[in-house]
């Protein structure tokens, strides 16, 4: 079973002690490669890979925000990062670039907000 944040719901990943998120206090972290299905559910995105035939879990998550490149891939089980970064600093990264976007776009700003997610 995959590690969720009790607050905001997406697979654990903890930076500085909380969720990476919602900035809500955990102790249990999990970086799955399940985070890739809550992105494509929830983020914009360019592009999406799935296995099995499109039907499967994603195993590559991208997309263009605020001018920077994010890539997401599962190779052998394990999670691949672009920019390489840890799990928990990759996303940080994107979830600021996602508020960098957001001052622009009032569709991303409300899909942030619903989402329970700490702007940057």
């Amino acid at each position: 079973l995959t590690v969720r944040c009790g607050i905001c719901g997406p697979p654990a990943v903890i930076l500085a002690s909380a969720c990476v998120f919602c900035r809500t206090p955990l102790t249990e972290s999990d970086a799955p490669t399940a985070l890739l299905d809550y992105l494509q559910d929830r983020l914009p995105r360019d592009g999406v890979k799935r296995a099995g035939l499109g039907r499967g879990r994603v195993r590559t998550y991208s997309a263009l925000l605020a001018g920077q490149r994010f890539e997401a891939r599962v190779r052998a089980g394990r999670l691949r990062l672009t920019p390489d970064l840890p799990p928990a600093r990759w996303l940080d990264a994107l979830l600021k670039a996602l508020s960098e976007s957001a001052k622009t776009d009032a569709a991303l700003r409300a899909t942030l907000s619903r989402a329970g997610w700490a702007l940057r």
